[in-house]
């Protein structure tokens, strides 16, 4: 996006300032923009935004707002790890269990090198589990 010169900057309606913010090289911004948005229309196709549209949208943003990223688990709780891998990466997810419902704990997510990309799948998960323990030691 080019600030400077207000091209491809996309309009914020009004209701959702208060859930935007991101980073730049300059800083954090969040809610009000120091800069304003134009242009749009004539750079970006705009699709028909239906009445499912917005209620699937409304509701996903309430589900975002009220879910905790990350979850601190009590002392004793049990805890379950999950691993995954793929050809180019490893991660695990250590989570609790509250009721029916999984909260995550801490998230250990690596790129495989290209030597590492041609582990079999049971090397990748010893691998993982490797990373895993090694971030989650005192």
């Amino acid at each position: 996006m080019e600030a400077y010169s207000s091209y491809n900057q996309i309009p914020i309606f009004a209701q959702d300032e208060e859930h935007t913010s991101f980073i730049t090289n300059r800083g954090l911004y969040c809610y009000k923009m120091p800069f304003s948005l134009k242009n749009v229309r004539a750079t970006y196709q705009w699709f028909e935004w239906t009445e499912e549209c917005k209620n699937t949208f409304r509701e996903l943003k309430t589900l975002l707002g009220k879910t905790p990223l990350l979850s601190k688990p009590k002392n004793g709780e049990t805890l379950l790890i999950y691993f995954t891998v793929s050809k180019k990466t490893v991660s695990s997810v250590l989570i609790c269990e509250k009721g029916l419902t999984q909260l995550s704990i801490y998230y250990v997510h690596k790129i495989l090198k290209d030597t590492e990309t041609r582990y079999s799948d049971m090397e990748k998960h010893v691998l993982s589990l490797i990373i895993t323990s090694r971030k989650l030691q005192p």
